[in-house]
C-alpha cells in the first residue's frame, strides 16, 4: 500500500520518492481521461462530466445506428457471415456484399470493421455508417483475424521533423512530438497505417508549406508496400 505523505516539511522526502504504479505519470494520461469525458458529455447529454478548465475537439459523430453495430459485433465474437447492402466511392449504388467480419476500429476519425470480402476476396475496411441495411447473420465464416496478413504484420513508422525545415525549427517539433535522436517510433499493424498516415499529415508532405507539415515519414521506402496509392 502506498503511503500517503503528510504536509510537513520532514515528510517531503517520501513526496519526491513517490512513483506511480497503476499509471506512467504523465500529463497526456489525465488529458486523454479529459477527452474520454468530453465524450461521453457528447453522447450523453444529461451526465455533465466536463473539465472546467479543458475543451476538446471531437470529430463530427458519423451516421452509425445501433441496428447495425449490434449484429456485426455479434458476427466478430461468433465468427459468423453477414449479409450487408454496402455504398462506398466507387460504388455509389447500393449493394449486397457477405463480409466476414475479426474486428471493429477507431481509425480516429470514424469507425469500421475489418472484413473479409466474398466479392474482392480479400480482407477490407468496410465504413460502418455506410452500411445501409441491419446486417443478417448467416453461416460461420472461415476467413478470420488469423488469415489476415496486414491486420498480423506489424509495422514500424519513422516519422521525424520536415527536413525542409531550419536546425532550430526541427528541434522544437522533436521537443513537440518527444522525439528521441530526432525521430518518433510508432508501432502498429499494417492495416492501420494507411490511418495514422492520413492522421498525421505524412501523405503528401511535398504539397504543402514545410511549417504547415512539420513531420514526415522518414521510412516510407520501407513501409510504402502496404500504403494505399503509394505502389
Amino acid at each position: 500500500m502506498a503511503r500517503v505523505a503528510g504536509k510537513n516539511a520532514a515528510d517531503w522526502p517520501l513526496r519526491w520518492a513517490f512513483k506511480p504504479v497503476f499509471t506512467r505519470g504523465v500529463a497526456d494520461e489525465y488529458l486523454q481521461m479529459m477527452h474520454s469525458r468530453e465524450d461521453l458529455s457528447c453522447a450523453f447529454e444529461a451526465l455533465d462530466v466536463r473539465e472546467l478548465n479543458t475543451e476538446v475537439l471531437l470529430p463530427p459523430s458519423r451516421d452509425l445506428r445501433p441496428s447495425v453495430l449490434r449484429p456485426i459485433l455479434q458476427a466478430c465474437r461468433d465468427k459468423l457471415r453477414v449479409e450487408i447492402q454496402y455504398a462506398s466511392l466507387s460504388n455509389p449504388e447500393p449493394e449486397y456484399r457477405v463480409i466476414q467480419p475479426h474486428t471493429v476500429v477507431h481509425s480516429g476519425m470514424r469507425w469500421h470493421v475489418r472484413a473479409w470480402c466474398e466479392k474482392s476476396s480479400g480482407y477490407r475496411d468496410f465504413v460502418l455508417s455506410r452500411i445501409q441495411d441491419e446486417p443478417e447473420l448467416t453461416l460461420p465464416g472461415e476467413y478470420h483475424a488469423e488469415q489476415d496478413d496486414a491486420w498480423q504484420e506489424r509495422l514500424t513508422l519513422q516519422v521525424t521533423p520536415d527536413p525542409r525545415l531550419s536546425a532550430s525549427q526541427q528541434e522544437v517539433i522533436a521537443l513537440d512530438y518527444g522525439m528521441t535522436d530526432g525521430a518518433l517510433t510508432i508501432e502498429c499493424r499494417a492495416a492501420m497505417a494507411n490511418y495514422i498516415v492520413q492522421l498525421l499529415r505524412l501523405d503528401g508532405p511535398q504539397h504543402r508549406d514545410p511549417e504547415a507539415q512539420q513531420v514526415v515519414l522518414a521510412n516510407r521506402d520501407e513501409v510504402k508496400g502496404w500504403l494505399w496509392g503509394a505502389g
